[in-house]
C-alpha cells in the first residue's frame, strides 16, 4: 500500500520522538522504500555528539567523511561538543573538522570538562578559523573562557548566529584578577595582563536571543550585553544570582580592558547593567528566573515598546520570611512597576509553596493596581500563575473535599483564592492559575 509521503514523514517524526525508540528502529524505517528511507535518515542523523577520546572522535568524524557518509552529512542539524578540554589547539582543530564535515548544521553546542581554553584564540594559536555561516544557534555549558575575548572570537566564526545560550559559563581569570588586585592595593587603574577586549571598540553581535545563566554572578550579563546590538533583541532570558557578589561578581570591567578603580563596585553593577539595557525596541520576550532567596532582583530596562510577554519563574514563597523591612516579595511588584511596555499582552508567574496561607507573601494589591492601569498595560490580555505545590513530607495524607487528594485540594483552592485577591484584573477577565511541574526545589 503507498502511503501519501506527508503521512510517512509524520510517522517517522513521530518515531524519532517516541523517548522508547531507538536509532536502530530509525535504521530500519529507512530499509521500508525509498520514501521512507530519506525522513529516516533526516532524523537518524540531526544530533551528532562529538567528546573525547581523541581516537573515538576522530573515528566518528571519518565515517562522515567517507562517501556513505557524505551522503547523510546534510541531515545533520545540530552538533555536540561534549566534556572537551581546555587544549586550545585540539579544540580548535575540533571546531574546524567538525563543523567543515556538516555544511548545514545550524544548532552547535560545546561542554568542558571544567577546564578553560589554556590560551587566546586567533593568530598566536595558528591560522585564523573559518568562517561557518549555516549555523544560527550556540550553547555553551559550563565553558570557562579565560576572558571574553575567546567568546567574540569563537562567535565571530558564525557570521549568521542569532541565538546564543549560555549555561554555567564563568570567566576563569576573574578570581585570579580580584586576588592580585587585593595583594597590589594600588590606588590607580588597573588593566589585567593578557588578550582582553573592549566593549567600545569590538563589533556589536547582532544577537536576537539570549538565554545566560548568571547563577553565579551578573558579570556574564554585563558582559553580553556590552557586546550585543541590543536594538536586534527579541529574547532576553535571565537567571539571576542568589548574591550578586558571588563568583568575582564585579570583574567584568576587568576582564573588558576597562580601566577601573582597584577594588569592583558590587553595589553599583545592577545600575551600571540597568544604564546598559537600553534601546531594546525589538525585545519582545523578557523573562527571568529567580533564586530561592532573592537578593538580586530583576534588572528591568528603562524602555521596552515592542515587549508582549513578561515572566517571572521559580519564586520560592516556601522559602521566603516576612520581616517588617519586607514584608511581601516586592521584586514582583517592583519589576512590574518598573516596565514601560504598551505593548505588553501576557504575564507569566510561576511559584511554588507549601501552604495556601503563604500565598499572603504575593504583594496582589499592588500587582492588581499596576496592571490594571489601562494607559500603562492597554492591551494585556492574559496574568498567569503556575503554581508548584509542595506535599511537605511526614504531612498526613488526608484526602480532601469529594476524596481529592491534598495536592489536587490545594491547587483548586489556590485556583479559587487568585482572583480574588485581584479583583479589577479578574473582571477584566484577564487572571488565570495553572498547575506547573515541579521544578528543581
Amino acid at each position: 500500500m503507498h502511503l501519501p509521503q506527508e503521512i510517512v514523514d509524520l510517522v517517522v517524526a513521530n518515531l524519532a520522538l517516541d523517548e522508547s525508540a531507538t536509532n536502530a528502529d530509525l535504521a530500519r524505517a529507512a530499509l521500508i522504500s525509498r520514501a521512507w528511507r530519506i525522513p529516516s535518515q533526516r532524523c537518524l542523523h540531526r544530533s551528532q555528539l562529538f567528546s573525547p577520546p581523541h581516537k573515538r572522535l576522530l573515528a566518528r568524524l571519518a565515517w562522515f567523511q567517507e562517501a556513505d557518509g557524505q551522503r547523510v552529512a546534510h541531515h545533520v542539524k545540530e552538533v555536540q561538543f561534549w566534556r572537551l578540554d581546555g587544549d586550545i589547539r585540539q579544540f580548535c582543530s575540533y571546531w574546524k573538522s567538525v563543523l567543515g564535515s556538516f555544511p548545514c548544521v545550524q544548532d552547535v553546542g560545546i561542554q568542558f570538562h571544567d577546564a578553560a581554553l589554556q590560551g587566546p584564540l586567533g593568530p598566536s594559536n595558528g591560522p585564523p578559523l573559518p568562517t561557518f555561516p549555516s549555523v544560527t544557534t550556540l550553547r555553551l555549558s559550563n565553558v570557562a573562557f579565560a576572558t571574553c575575548h575567546n567568546l567574540l572570537v569563537l562567535i565571530s566564526t558564525l557570521p549568521n548566529v542569532t541565538s546564543l545560550y549560555m549555561d554555567r559559563e564563568n570567566w576563569a581569570c576573574g578570581d585570579l584578577l580580584e586576588e592580585e588586585l587585593l595583594q597590589e592595593g594600588s590606588a590607580g587603574a588597573n588593566h589585567p595582563k593578557g588578550p582582553m577586549c573592549n566593549g567600545a571598540s569590538c563589533p556589536l553581535l547582532p544577537l536576537q536571543n539570549i538565554v545566560i545563566d548568571c547563577t553565579g554572578g551578573l558579570d556574564l550579563l554585563e558582559c553580553a550585553v556590552r557586546h550585543t546590538d541590543l536594538s536586534k533583541l527579541v529574547s532576553l532570558d535571565v537567571a539571576l544570582p542568589a548574591d550578586p557578589r558571588s563568583s568575582g561578581a564585579g570583574m567584568a570591567p576587568f576582564l573588558m580592558g576597562v580601566p577601573t578603580s582597584p577594588k569592583p563596585d558590587f553595589p553599583a553593577q545592577e545600575t551600571q547593567i540597568q544604564s546598559l539595557l537600553c534601546g531594546m525596541d525589538a525585545l519582545e520576550r523578557m523573562v527571568f528566573r529567580v533564586p530561592s532567596e532573592v537578593v538580586c532582583n530583576p534588572i528591568i530596562p528603562r524602555a521596552t515598546p515592542s515587549l508582549r510577554h513578561f515572566a517571572l519563574h521559580y519564586l520560592r514563597l516556601d522559602c521566603f520570611v516576612p520581616s517588617d523591612a519586607r514584608p511581601t516579595l516586592s521584586c514582583i511588584s517592583d519589576a512590574l512597576a518598573a516596565l514601560v511596555s504598551p505593548c505588553l499582552e501576557t504575564v507569566n508567574i510561576t511559584f511554588s509553596l507549601s501552604d495556601t496561607a503563604q500565598l499572603d507573601c504575593v504583594p496582589w494589591a499592588d500587582i492588581d493596581r499596576i496592571l490594571s492601569d489601562p494607559d500603562a498595560f492597554p492591551i494585556l490580555r492574559e496574568c498567569a500563575f503556575n503554581v508548584v505545590y509542595l506535599v511537605r513530607r511526614g504531612a498526613h495524607a488526608e484526602a480532601g473535599p469529594e476524596g481529592k487528594s491534598p495536592k489536587i485540594a490545594a491547587i483548586a483552592a489556590i485556583a479559587a483564592a487568585v482572583p480574588e485577591r485581584l479583583p479589577i484584573l479578574s473582571t477584566g477577565g484577564v487572571v488565570s492559575v495553572h498547575e506547573a511541574e515541579d521544578f528543581d526545589v
